[in-house]
C-alpha cells in the first residue's frame, strides 16, 4: 500500500494540491482501503485489476459514507473523506455511473472573539515556557489576527511583499490564484519590523515551516476551554470586527479575498445580532 499511496500523492501534487491537502486526503484513502479490506473483505487489488464491477465500487463508497456518519463524523469530515475518494477513482480512471454527491453541511454562524479576549486571553498565554520563539508566534497571530489571512496564506509571504511606509503586503491566495493586498495596524508594524531585523528571512516572511501554524494552535487549544481555537478563528473575527465597525461588505470581500460577495453576507447575520443589542440597549 505504501507504494500506492506514493504513486497518488505524486499524482495529487501533480493536480496542483497542497502539501497540507493531499496528507490529509491519503489518510482518507488510506481509511477507505483498510475499511472496504476488514468490513468486506475487498482489496486495493481487486479493484485496481477491475475484479470487481462499478456498481459494487458505488455501493462500497456509499456503505462508507453512511459508516461515517454512524460514527457521528462531522459533515466537513465526511466531505473531505468522499473529496479523497473522488481522487483515487480518478487516479484509477473509475468512472461512476452515478456522482457522489457531498454532504449538504448545515449553515452555523461563524464563531468569532472580540480584540479584548485576543488582547487579554490570548497574548498573554505566548512565552517561553511554551513556545521557543515566543516573538515570531506573537507576531504571526497578531499578523493574522488584524489581517484574515488564511494559514495557508502565511507560507508563500515574502518580506518584499511588504510595504511599511503603506502598512500594506501583497497576498497570493492558492485557493482562489489571485493576488490582493491587505493593510495592517501600526499596532503591529513595529512589532513586524523588529522581528524582521533580528531574524534573516529563511523559509519564508515569518520563517515557518510547513505546520508551523497548526502546530501554534494545538499548543494553545487546551488553555482554552470556552471557545474552539483555531487559525480560521481569527479570520471569522477580523471579519465581523470590521463589519461591526461600519466596514461594507464590498470592502470586506476584497480583504477576505472571497470572489463573491455571497461568501462574505455569512457574517452580516452575526452583526445583525449585535446591531440588536445596541438598539434593545437604547430603546427601551
Amino acid at each position: 500500500m505504501k507504494e500506492f499511496l506514493g504513486k497518488i500523492k505524486d499524482y495529487l501534487l501533480l493536480e496542483g494540491k497542497s502539501i497540507s491537502s493531499v496528507k490529509i486526503y491519503l489518510s482518507h484513502i488510506k481509511k477507505f482501503i483498510l475499511y472496504i479490506k476488514s468490513n468486506h473483505k475487498i482489496t486495493l487489488n481487486n479493484i485496481i485489476n477491475n475484479n470487481i464491477t462499478k456498481p459494487s465500487i458505488e455501493g462500497l463508497v456509499y456503505k462508507y459514507i453512511l459508516y461515517l456518519k454512524d460514527n457521528n463524523y462531522k459533515e466537513n469530515s465526511i466531505n473531505s473523506n468522499i473529496k479523497a475518494i473522488k481522487h483515487l477513482l480518478q487516479y484509477l480512471h473509475i468512472n461512476l455511473k452515478k456522482k457522489i454527491k457531498l454532504v449538504k453541511i448545515p449553515k452555523r454562524l461563524p464563531e468569532h472573539i472580540d480584540l479584548q479576549y485576543f488582547t487579554d486571553r490570548i497574548m498573554p498565554m505566548i512565552d517561553e515556557d511554551m513556545f521557543k520563539n515566543p516573538l515570531q508566534v506573537k507576531v504571526v497571530l497578531n499578523f493574522m489576527f488584524y489581517t484574515g489571512v488564511r494559514q495557508g496564506e502565511l507560507y508563500s509571504l515574502k518580506r518584499e511583499h511588504f510595504d511599511f511606509q503603506n502598512r500594506t503586503v501583497r497576498i497570493y491566495s492558492k485557493k482562489t490564484k489571485e493576488e490582493r493586498t491587505v493593510i495592517f495596524p501600526n499596532k503591529i508594524k513595529e512589532m513586524i519590523q523588529y522581528y524582521f531585523r533580528i531574524e534573516m528571512e529563511q523559509e519564508n516572511a515569518f520563517n515557518l515551516k510547513t505546520g508551523r501554524v497548526s502546530y501554534i494552535f494545538n499548543k494553545l487549544k487546551p488553555c482554552f476551554k470556552d471557545i474552539n481555537l483555531h487559525p480560521h478563528l481569527f479570520r471569522h473575527s477580523f471579519a465581523v470586527h470590521l463589519l461591526e465597525q461600519g466596514v461594507d461588505l464590498d470592502t470586506l470581500k476584497d480583504l477576505l479575498g472571497h470572489k463573491s460577495i455571497l461568501t462574505t453576507t455569512i457574517y452580516t447575520r452575526k452583526t445583525a445580532k449585535k446591531i440588536k443589542e445596541i438598539y434593545d440597549r437604547h430603546i427601551k
